[in-house]
């Protein structure tokens, strides 16, 4: 009835490293998603899924401890959620650069989570999948948009009535994000030295300008109400080739499209600054090459550099990527190759 979604993730792993704990992982997780009845003015829905991941270890003694696990474990969680929230907009019209209307809507939205405290200090830790925390965890907040709709001209060049032109009429100029979350069973111990845990998250403020198709400026703020100080922020910003227009618009989805981005941010100066790059280059139809890093400023040195190259098809169905990544934390080189299929 339009109102159920289901939904099966699934992976099975075999971790083999030179030393340490190795062996196999399972992870199975079914869930369905209910939509609420709430009519016209509000939206919201209820989940609810079970997670069952198991593991069978070839080498299982711990290289720090010497500790050894067990062969075979299992672990069985609950996991369950809902959202509800509403939408409120005003239209207003304006003639300014091609920008004919300005629509403004408020979205306040609140989430709730809840996972079970279960053992894992006896399970392998591979990855985040191995260590999910216990959750009781409320969130909230308020989105604001700014959606601009622009004449033909503006916006298409004269490209037509096309419905992608006419769909490129109306698009994104802004948004701003205020959230918070509170931990109704637990107080969570501050990352940042010498301060107090606390059920409640710090103040989370993101927001987006987009002047232009091609160009964004974004930004991230955290802020401590009890300390009253702001301790992390993000600041960035993008540039990316458009996309095509006219009959040809939208069909190449695996296309690598020419971009770059730089983004800089602090948690509790001194702590960590880091400033984050990404460059994408469209050689030609069907090869793309990207590079992005990440650089420690207080360290003075590379966390991570990854060098890759797309190959798609001719026919839009399928893409492979080759990567290189040098790590320094772990210190290790990857070589990384993932073979994509789309538009079966």
């Amino acid at each position: 009835g339009r109102r159920v979604l289901g939904e099966l993730t699934a992976s099975a792993v075999d971790f083999q490293r030179s030393r340490d704990v190795v062996g196999l992982r399972l992870d199975i997780a079914p869930a369905a998603t209910l939509a609420l009845p709430l009519g016209r003015f509000a939206f919201g829905s209820v989940r609810a899924g079970l997670r069952e991941t198991a593991y069978h270890l070839t080498d299982r003694r711990l290289l720090e401890t010497g500790q050894e696990l067990p062969q075979d474990r299992s672990r069985e969680l609950l996991q369950v959620g809902a959202e509800i929230g509403t939408s409120l907009s005003k239209v207003y019209p304006i003639s300014w650069f091609g920008l004919e209307k300005i629509k403004h809507t408020i979205e306040p939205i609140a989430e709730y989570e809840y996972i079970p405290a279960v053992s894992q200090s006896d399970l392998p830790f591979f990855d985040g999948v191995d260590r999910i925390n216990q959750r009781n965890l409320l969130s909230y907040g308020v989105v604001n948009r700014f959606l601009g709709r622009f004449s033909s001209a503006a916006s298409s060049q004269g490209s037509g009535t096309s419905p992608e032109a006419d769909h490129a009429q109306i698009r994104e100029l802004g948004r701003l994000a205020v959230t918070q979350s509170v931990d109704l069973s637990r107080e969570i111990d501050p990352l940042i030295p010498h301060r107090d845990p606390s059920h409640f998250s710090d103040i989370d403020v993101d927001g987006r300008i987009n002047p232009s198709h091609v160009f964004s400026v974004g930004f991230h703020t955290t802020y401590n109400v009890a300390n009253t100080n702001i301790s992390a922020a993000q600041v960035g910003f993008s540039i990316e080739e458009p996309l095509p227009t006219g009959s040809s618009a939208g069909t190449h989805r695996l296309d690598t499209r020419t971009s770059a981005s730089i983004s800089y941010r602090f948690l509790a100066p001194n702590i960590v600054q880091e400033i984050d790059d990404t460059i994408a280059v469209r050689l030609t139809d069907w090869a793309g090459f990207r590079y992005s890093s990440r650089y420690d400023v207080v360290a003075n040195r590379f966390l991570d550099n990854y060098f890759g190259i797309r190959l798609t098809s001719t026919c839009d169905c399928w893409s492979l990527d080759l990567a290189v990544t040098d790590r320094t934390n772990p210190q290790e080189v990857g070589v990384q190759a993932q073979f994509t299929l789309t538009g079966l």
